[in-house]
């Protein structure tokens, strides 16, 4: 049994794929390309997957992570797999939207994802008329508050600490971008979308996407 960790887009019609439903287009396109996966024990084994954090409906994932166990024991021991065939097998039979950009064999006990993962970076397309001055002044000012309330799921809770950090500058398209650092803990979970409510500013016509992730391992990608 091997364990890699892959780094892969969601990107066009499949952003509108449920964190659950991914999953199995992870396990179909797997079928698809003749890679077998290892399954759990017991009664009612089921394929070993270990995803990062849930995306958003409508987000692009630029940077998206999940671990998968291959089980090599049936297949011939003189041939040779590397991670580059595994991802070009991947690829090859992937639907539009899902790519690999990186595959790494890891230990097999590494701690999953979603315990060593502390931050992930956004970035925010703010089609509306903002200059990327303008947007520095709200981010300003809403850092010289002493505390952001939010309300999420009918509990508040300060978003300040949760924003690590940011940068702002144009696009070429003459749009405004900004790029924001969050946190993404279990018992801290950024949005940025949430920062944009509280900056005050329209949702109309702004794209989010998640870049990419930040580990607490060696082992970051």
């Amino acid at each position: 049994m091997n364990r890699y960790r892959i780094t892969y887009q969601k990107t066009g019609p499949l952003r509108y794929i449920s964190h659950l439903d991914l999953q199995k287009i992870w396990i179909r396109t797997l079928l698809r390309a003749k890679i077998p996966l290892a399954y759990t024990q017991g009664f009612h084994p089921v394929p070993k997957i270990s995803p990062g954090w849930p995306l958003a409906l409508g987000w692009n994932g630029l940077g998206e992570i999940i671990d998968l166990w291959f089980d090599f024991e049936n297949l011939n021991p003189l041939l040779e797999i590397t991670e580059k065939d595994l991802s070009d097998r991947i690829n090859q039979n992937a639907p539009q939207g899902l790519h690999v950009e990186n595959l790494q064999l890891i230990p097999l006990y590494s701690p999953a994802l979603t315990t060593i993962t502390h931050s992930a970076v956004y970035g925010i397309n703010f089609s509306t008329k903002i200059s990327p001055d303008e947007l520095q002044k709200k981010m300003n000012v809403l850092h010289a508050a002493p505390s952001i309330v939010r309300s999420r799921r009918n509990k508040t809770y300060d978003l300040k600490p949760l924003i690590e950090n940011f940068s702002i500058f144009p696009d070429p398209d003459q749009n405004t971008i900004m790029e924001v650092q969050m946190a993404a803990r279990d018992s801290a979970m950024g949005r940025p979308d949430e920062l944009v409510e509280a900056l005050g500013i329209p949702m109309d016509q702004i794209r989010f996407s998640r870049l990419y992730f930040l580990l607490e391992s060696s082992l970051n990608i």
